[in-house]
C-alpha cells in the first residue's frame, strides 16, 4: 500500500467511487425503499423488490458491454453519460407514478451501471495498480458494503421523516459526488494513454503475476466452465443469508437471526479486506482455498450446532462467500487469463454470478417450502461449495 501514491492515488480513490456508486447505492441500500413502496402503491414486498432483480440483471448484461464502450478515447465521456443516466434514473424513481415505472428506470439505471461497475472497476485496478491489484481490488469491492451499511440507516431515517420518493433523489445526489472523482481526476482506462506504465510494472514481484494468457479451444472451454461453476456456486450461497432471520426461527432462537446478518454483512467487508492483504502474501490460490474452507464450516456450523454464538460464528465465517463470488473470482480470472484477456473473460463470468445470485433466493425458499426446513438446503450447499473448491483447484492444475 506504501506504493500508491500520485497519480495511483488517485486512481484507487476513482475506481472505489465507481464500485460505491454501482454496487453499494444501486444495490446495497434498494432493501430500504421496498417496503414503504409497496405502501404507497399497495402492492407487496415481493413485486416492490422486483426492482432489485430487474435491476442487478439489467446490471449484469451492462458488464458484457463495458469493455467494447469504454475505451482510452471514450473513458471520460462513457464515465460522464454513464453517472448522468444512473443520477438521473434514480432522481426520475422519485416521481414514479407506479411500480412499472420503477421498473423501467432500474433496467436503465442497471444497465448503465454495469458499464461502470464491477468490470471497468476492476479492468482499472488491473491495467494500473498492477503490483497492488490484489489489495486495490479488494478495497474498492469493500466501499460498496461500507456505503451501504452508512447509507442504509441514513436513507431508512430520511425516508422515515419524509419519504421514499425524497430518499431516491438523496441517492441520486450521492451517485454523482461519489462518481465525482473519476469524471475530474487525470486518468484513463489504462496508464499507458496519459504517458505512464502500471505501477510495479518494471519492478521485481512476488506476489501474483498474471501469467500469460490461458489457451484457445476445448482447453479454453473447460477453464472458463470451472470458474463459471466456482461463481455461480458462491454467489448462489451469498443468497442464503437473507434467509439466516428463518433459519434461526427454525432452531428456536429467533432474536439471533438479525444479528446472524449482521455479523455476515460485516464479513462482507472485512472478508474482502483481509483477502486482499492474503492474495498479497501468499497468493491467489491459496487464499481463496482456505477462505472457502471457512465458508463450509459455517456452512458445518449451522448444520450441527444450535446456540446462539455458535451460529453467530458460523454466520460470520459464512460471510466470506460474499469474498469468494467478487474479489476471489476477479483475481482468479486475473491470474489463469492474464490481464488482457481478463477483459474479455470476466463479463461473462459476472453474468452467470448476477443470475446465480437472483435465482438462489428463490430457489431456497422453494426448497423451505417443500422440506418444511433448511437442513436440505445446507447440506446442497454444503456439497456443491466442496465441489466448487475442486474446480479451482482443477482450474489451477489447467493454467
Amino acid at each position: 500500500m506504501k506504493l500508491i501514491r500520485g497519480r495511483y492515488l488517485l486512481v484507487l480513490i476513482a475506481a472505489c467511487g465507481l464500485a460505491s456508486t454501482t454496487l453499494g447505492m444501486m444495490t446495497n441500500v434498494a432493501g430500504v425503499f421496498f417496503t414503504p413502496m409497496a405502501e404507497d402503491f399497495g402492492i407487496g414486498r415481493g413485486t416492490a423488490a422486483l426492482t432489485l432483480t430487474i435491476g442487478n440483471l439489467s446490471y449484469a448484461v451492462g458488464g458484457i458491454f463495458s469493455r467494447r464502450l469504454v475505451t482510452d478515447r471514450s473513458f471520460k465521456p462513457m464515465v460522464l453519460l454513464g453517472t448522468a443516466i444512473m443520477a438521473g434514473a434514480t432522481a426520475a424513481m422519485a416521481a414514479a407514478p407506479n411500480i412499472w415505472v420503477l421498473y423501467v428506470l432500474n433496467v436503465i439505471r442497471g444497465a448503465a451501471g454495469g458499464v461502470l461497475g464491477l468490470v471497468l472497476v476492476t479492468v482499472i485496478i488491473n491495467n494500473w495498480l498492477y503490483v497492488a491489484a490484489g489489495i486495490s481490488n479488494s478495497i474498492a469491492m469493500a466501499c460498496s458494503g461500507v456505503i451501504g451499511a452508512v447509507m442504509s440507516p441514513v436513507l431508512t431515517a430520511i425516508i422515515s421523516a419524509t419519504s421514499w420518493r425524497v430518499g431516491y433523489l438523496v441517492a441520486a445526489v450521492c451517485i454523482l459526488a461519489l462518481n465525482l472523482p473519476a469524471i475530474v481526476f487525470p486518468m484513463s482506462l489504462g496508464p499507458e494513454a496519459m504517458g505512464m506504465t502500471p505501477l510495479g510494472a518494471n519492478a521485481a514481484y512476488q506476489g501474483s503475476v498474471p501469467p500469460p494468457p490461458a489457451g484457445k479451444g476445448r482447453r479454453d472451454i473447460v477453464l472458463f466452465l470451472l470458474l463459471l461453476f466456482y461463481g455461480m456456486v458462491f454467489a448462489g450461497t451469498c443468497a442464503l443469508t437473507q434467509h439466516f432471520p428463518g433459519l434461526s426461527d427454525s432452531y428456536g432462537v429467533v432474536a439471533a437471526g438479525s444479528a446472524m446478518l449482521s455479523v455476515a454483512m460485516v464479513a462482507n467487508s472485512g472478508g474482502k479486506l483481509l483477502m486482499g492483504v492474503l492474495i498479497q502474501r501468499i497468493g491467489t490460490r491459496r487464499t481463496v482455498q482456505a477462505t472457502a474452507g471457512c465458508v463450509l464450516l459455517g456452512l458445518a456450523g449451522l448444520i450441527f450446532l444450535r446456540s446462539t454464538p455458535a451460529l453467530l460464528v458460523s454466520a460470520g465465517l459464512m460471510g466470506f462467500c460474499y469474498s469468494q463470488s467478487s474479489l476471489g473470482i476477479v483475481m482468479m480470472a486475473t491470474e489463469l487469463y492474464g490481464v488482457r484477456r481478463y477483459s474479455e473473460i470476466y463479463p461473462k463470468l459476472s453474468l452467470g454470478t448476477s443470475i446465480a445470485n437472483a435465482l438462489s433466493a428463490t430457489l431456497i425458499g422453494y426448497l423451505y417450502d417443500f422440506s418444511g426446513g433448511y437442513a436440505s438446503t445446507l447440506w446442497l450447499f454444503l456439497a456443491l461449495d466442496a465441489a466448487a473448491i475442486v474446480c479451482a483447484t482443477a482450474a489451477y492444475s489447467r493454467k
